[in-house]
């Protein structure tokens, strides 16, 4: 072994994966401003934030803004990807248990039907975390999922929270 070579710490990660879609029949276009922090609280009844960084005040590539996790423990989400209107990536960065990568794919298959593909990568690094992930599972997933599409629906049809 060379002389005053060091050992990387090392601490066994685990990765869950998890992908859901549903459709809209609005176009891409339409859709993809709602997937913006600040525009989540017009149709988004649960949602809120503490925008801590933005050049244009709304979602783009680079911002950071903070949000609380069921349980209380701080999130920072960054934007790391912002491409109008195909692709938003967070990354998300949960206290001192895990960090996800959520990434919302819009696919426009015609003129007013757009797809959108959730796509999670979360990977724990601390038995809470490791709790954590276990506890959720597809079912919850998919719930959350149903449940952002009915709220974008009715805001698009209506212009209006659904309460």
């Amino acid at each position: 072994m060379e002389k005053n070579k060091k050992t990387v710490p090392w601490r066994q990660g685990k990765q869950n994966t998890i992908t859901g879609k549903f459709l809209l029949e609005f176009g891409a276009a339409e859709v993809f401003p709602l997937l913006c922090p600040v525009e989540e609280y017009a149709w988004y009844p649960a949602w809120e934030c503490e925008m801590v960084f933005s050049n244009s005040g709304k979602a783009e590539q680079n911002a950071v803004f903070l949000t609380r996790e069921p349980d209380g423990i701080e999130a920072v989400q960054t934007i790391i990807t912002h491409t109008p209107p195909a692709v938003i990536e967070f990354l998300i960065v949960k206290g001192n248990d895990s960090v996800q990568r959520l990434s919302i794919s819009l696919h426009e298959i015609k003129k007013d039907l757009t797809e959108l593909v959730w796509a999670s990568s979360c990977i724990t690094y601390s038995e809470n975390g490791h709790n954590k992930e276990r506890n959720s599972n597809n079912m919850t997933f998919q719930a959350f999922l149903d449940d952002r599409k009915k709220e974008m629906e009715y805001y698009l049809r209506n212009h209006e929270m659904l309460r």
